[in-house]
């Protein structure tokens, strides 16, 4: 059975719950950034977004949080639906655990302690809570 996005997130949890060295924090981030990213993946083509920027060329880990965030950006914030908003929101919160996500994975020369790894994990809890009420 394939990887799921929760699957991602539980195993980020299981390693965060007994983490004391520095690589278990990186590693609970990148976890939680992948269930999300996974997560982002299915919805991002329900983003108005998506057929124009998909012709044009590959998504990266970037455009994924931009394409949600800006979904509707033409629409007043009184006319979106609240499928509409979370896809927003998902958008938004992704592209912070992005950050966090390089980061752990890429700036060696700088600590990342065990707030920065609470902080990915909630993020995903948030986002694959939210991602639930988009089919």
């Amino acid at each position: 059975m394939p990887v799921q996005p929760k699957d991602l997130l539980l195993f980020s949890e299981s390693i965060f719950n007994n983490a004391v060295e520095e690589v278990e924090f990186r590693t609970c981030a990148n976890r939680a950034y992948y269930a999300c990213h996974q997560e982002a993946r299915r919805i991002v083509p329900q983003t108005s977004g998506y057929s124009t920027r998909r012709k044009s060329k590959r998504i990266t880990h970037k455009d994924l949080g931009d394409l949600l965030q800006s979904h509707k950006q033409n629409t007043l914030s009184i006319h979106r639906s609240q499928q509409d908003k979370n896809i927003i929101k998902i958008g938004v919160l992704l592209k912070q655990c992005f950050v966090l996500r390089e980061k752990a994975d890429y700036r060696y020369n700088d600590s990342f302690k065990y707030n920065q790894a609470a902080m990915s994990i909630r993020l995903a809890e948030i986002i694959l809570k939210m991602s639930q009420t988009i089919p």
